[in-house]
């Protein structure tokens, strides 16, 4: 067995009380039958307040014991002082698994250990500002027994799907050209390589990379991206429409920052352009956060699905670093031309809370976008520009 994981992986550590956000409110907090006995064995007066706060859900006719949030919809066990009781009072083996995991995710295919960390956790985002480029390192073969394993995709499509990211990965870190345009070289290449990935057709597949690895064509066709004309107005009906959309699914978005931006019913093409070159000036110095964001949230949900939808989940991906931009525009623009980094982090981790942690919203509102024509790379490409 071989374990492949973001550089910065073993190098997490949970800010409990010191944490901006709170990972303990608005989810569903599923545990595990091994934690479940561990909390039916504990007595007093705390193993009965673990008793009375475990209920049963049925997601999928399959039925799990989830912790039931109170009427803030927090975690029954998170203390004044942003701790967690259980911890306290009976140490870090009662967690559940869910509570031990996150914000990383484990997962198995062909002889290889994937270790994620998702960015709805601000600790996982300081990270992107620490190096301009984010890397991965594959451990030596070891001897390893494992006895869980995904059923996202099969073992053949991982290994084939692995090489795809790769290059995918490659596409996005590379430099002397803009990243909305590198990202848009990744959809369109996605886009184009999915109907033979369906069908198993893997020469095909490397075929259609290869157009994309040519560095004066790349450049080339940036340059004539860079030549079309920007669309704002565009730009603003569908993010800002995004943003309520998300901001009010699942989880709320902290006043702080919903409260400015869903009062921004309207704004010119013109005065958003404005705002955005206006930012771009101040800000110019964390295009790396972006690309770094892309590629860390590429790499954790490329198969997330079973059917691996090369071309969703890229531009779901693309579609949240856009989002994640015009938030902090805006929020810098009604905010006194100001946004600290903590706040740049916040907004990262709230959005990816809203955005990927929702895969059924996610595709019911991309399933709009195509019924109206608007989930190609033509479109994608104003969006994410």
């Amino acid at each position: 067995m071989r374990f492949l994981k973001p550089d910065f992986y073993d190098n997490f550590k949970c800010k409990a009380d010191k944490c901006s956000f709170n990972c303990c409110m608005g989810w569903t907090i599923t545990i595990d039958k091994d934690t479940v006995n561990k909390y039916n064995s504990v007595e007093g007066e705390f193993g009965k307040k673990l008793k009375e706060n475990l209920i049963d859900k049925t997601i999928n006719e399959k039925t799990n014991k989830i912790i039931k949030l109170d009427e803030n919809n927090m975690c029954p066990f998170l203390t004044e002082k942003g701790l967690c009781e259980i911890v306290l009072k009976k140490g870090p083996s009662y967690l559940s698994d869910t509570c031990r995991e996150y914000p990383r995710k484990t997962i198995f295919y062909a002889d290889i250990i994937e270790k994620y960390m998702t960015t709805s956790c601000p600790a996982v985002v300081e990270f992107l500002y620490n190096k301009k480029h984010i890397e991965f390192n594959l451990s030596p073969s070891i001897n390893l027994h494992v006895s869980f394993k995904t059923d996202a995709v099969n073992d053949e499509k991982f290994l084939y799907g692995s090489d795809i990211r790769r290059f995918f990965i490659d596409l996005l870190q590379l430099e002397g050209i803009p990243l909305w345009t590198r990202e848009y070289f990744v959809y369109k290449c996605a886009e184009n390589m999915q109907p033979y990935y369906d069908k198993n057709d893997f020469d095909a597949v490397s075929k259609e990379s290869n157009r994309f690895t040519d560095l004066d064509y790349l450049a080339d066709y940036a340059d004539k991206l860079i030549e079309i004309e920007e669309n704002y107005q565009l730009k603003f009906n569908f993010l800002s429409n995004l943003y309520l959309y998300f901001g009010k699914t699942k989880t709320k978005v902290p006043n702080k920052y919903y409260d400015k931006l869903s009062k921004l019913n309207e704004i010119s093409a013109d005065k958003l352009q404005e705002i955005y070159k206006d930012f771009e000036k101040i800000h110019n110095d964390i295009e790396y956060v972006f690309e770094n964001l892309s590629v860390l949230n590429l790499f954790t949900e490329f198969f997330s699905n079973a059917d691996l939808n090369i071309y969703e989940v890229c531009s779901s991906v693309f579609i949240l670093g856009a989002l994640i931009k015009f938030c902090m525009v805006l929020y810098w623009y009604t905010n006194d031309m100001s946004i600290s980094k903590q706040e740049q982090i916040d907004i990262i981790a709230i959005l990816t809370r809203n955005f990927m942690h929702n895969k059924a919203a996610i595709k019911q509102f991309c399933d709009i976008q195509e019924k109206n024509g608007l989930f190609n790379p033509s479109y994608l490409f104003l969006i994410t520009r």
